[in-house]
């Protein structure tokens, strides 16, 4: 083996931090990227009664688009088949397309490809029937918890979440 000097050495060592810290700034910038780009909306939440000592004040959203089935989804077949659902739906993409209604957006479609045009939001089939985008948990205050399930209870409470290019990050909590 060729002896290294001291220098390229220093250069190597230089070089493999930097490109540690380019990763963890890009991981970053690319998660905080609907915070800082994204369109505002706000979305409808409805009731789910969540029970969960460990996680400490939390609210589990649950909106109209979370639970469909395949035949609603524009791409996918709506015939039933166990093995079928489960090795080509579980673990896909789905987009939600959204327009708005009033006050907040509501869901106008759900396909396997993305919009053309419009906000949308990409979640992926957690389990049948069940889509997940990554605005279903909220932590709040201490004591806060139960008094925000009865509103969402009462259909009284929305979310606004900041969206860009399908990428949804959960802003706050609106009554």
């Amino acid at each position: 083996m060729w002896p290294i000097s001291k220098r390229l050495e220093l250069w190597l060592v230089m070089g493999v931090v930097v490109a540690q810290v380019v990763v963890l700034v890009s991981m970053i910038v690319l998660d905080a990227a609907p915070l800082v780009f994204g369109e505002r909306i706000k979305l409808q939440t409805a009731p789910v009664d969540p029970r969960d000592l460990f996680r400490g004040d939390y609210v589990v959203l649950e909106y109209d688009f979370n639970r469909f089935g395949p035949g609603s989804v524009q791409g996918l077949s709506s015939s039933y088949d166990q093995d079928w659902f489960y090795n080509d739906v579980v673990g896909r993409d789905v987009y939600v397309s959204l327009t708005p209604m009033g006050d907040y957006h509501i869901a106008s479609g759900a396909a396997v490809e993305r919009p053309p045009a419009g906000p949308y939001l990409r979640g992926r089939m957690v389990s049948p029937y069940r889509l997940e985008c990554g605005i279903e948990a909220y932590y709040v205050e201490e004591g806060e918890g139960r008094r925000l399930e009865n509103l969402i209870r009462q259909r009284r409470l929305l979310a606004e979440v900041a969206v860009w290019r399908g990428q949804a990050k959960l802003v706050r909590l609106i009554e």
